[in-house]
């Protein structure tokens, strides 16, 4: 090769990349961050428009790559994976995923690229434990994203360990406290988050720091002792945490979830007639249903007689 040819490759190569800078900064080529903001402003956007429209937003927590693929094709508009649905979906029960006998973190961050490769057109949101104070919350949240995670969930919560265990928590400064600064690591580093509060004081909490979806537990344990199982009351007290949470963040969607939503009658009665945007479904809109459907399945195939 000649010293001339040498500059010729040279000089073609930075009018190429000349180019480039050229067209970069005029048509706006997407970087990747870019395209994750972007993804997540229709999002937003989807959001605003089903609360114009009352359409119910429903989200579903997902333990399979199946479970996930059937709730998008069921037009779900969230999905959330996290370890006691892991837990389920292989036929354990929930309550033995609150025991130490493995890493909640280590099994959504091993998991989530089976359910990823399902989810084609909806967020997909991992379930991240905070609590461990020998874990950095924010790097926590950036191994969900490298992992393909669209955001991230305060789950599991420590409102669902019980009374005991969780001012033990509190005590220590290792209760809601970091699951908040959890959520609010992952909005700073510009992803979504779906924020499960226990309480009013909660909620206000997560929707002053800007969380975009926040769930409200809905059960036994997070009603007031003067508050009955009445229908009735159960919505007046929703509609006064969704409008004190709606004073700090007017944008926030909210979703209900817990025992007294934890069916399609019931939570369509309620959903219908209170303040709140939609619900999350856990075992109800995935284990009992695949459940019930390869059960009922199996009974047709076993009731077959020879002509």
């Amino acid at each position: 090769m000649t010293i001339e040819q040498f500059h010729g490759i040279v000089y073609t190569f930075y009018i190429v990349i000349f180019i480039y800078i050229i067209i970069d900064a005029w048509f706006g080529i997407p970087k990747k961050g870019e395209i994750h903001m972007l993804q997540k402003s229709i999002f937003y956007q989807h959001l605003a428009d089903c609360k114009e429209s009352l359409c119910p937003i429903i989200g579903v927590g997902v333990g399979s790559g199946l479970s996930a693929r059937a709730a998008e094709l069921g037009r779900a508009d969230f999905l959330a994976t996290y370890h006691t649905a892991m837990y389920r979906m292989h036929g354990l029960p929930t309550v033995l995923s609150f025991l130490p006998y493995s890493d909640c973190n280590k099994m959504v961050l091993e998991g989530l690229a089976t359910i990823r490769c399902n989810v084609k057109n909806i967020p997909l949101l991992a379930g991240l434990g905070a609590h461990d104070p020998r874990t950095d919350v924010s790097t926590l949240v950036k191994k969900a994203l490298d992992k393909g995670a669209d955001g991230i969930v305060n789950e599991p919560f420590c409102g669902s360990y019980g009374t005991m265990i969780r001012q033990g928590l509190e005590q220590c400064g290792l209760g809601f406290k970091r699951e908040y600064e959890m959520i609010k690591a992952a909005i700073n580093q510009g992803t979504l988050a779906l924020g499960w509060a226990h309480s009013l004081e909660e909620a206000v909490m997560l929707a002053a720091a800007g969380t975009p979806l926040i769930g409200l537990i809905i059960d036994a344990n997070t009603l007031s002792s003067d508050i009955l199982p009445c229908t009735n009351q159960i919505i007046e007290y929703i509609d006064h945490i969704v409008a004190e949470t709606l004073k700090e963040n007017p944008a926030a969607s909210i979703l209900l979830h817990g025992k007294y939503v934890d069916n399609y009658d019931s939570a369509q009665y309620i959903i219908s007639h209170s303040l709140a945007d939609g619900c999350f479904t856990g075992s109800h809109g995935e284990r009992i249903p695949t459940e019930n459907a390869i059960t009922n399945t199996v009974l047709k195939y076993k009731g077959m007689y020879p002509n």
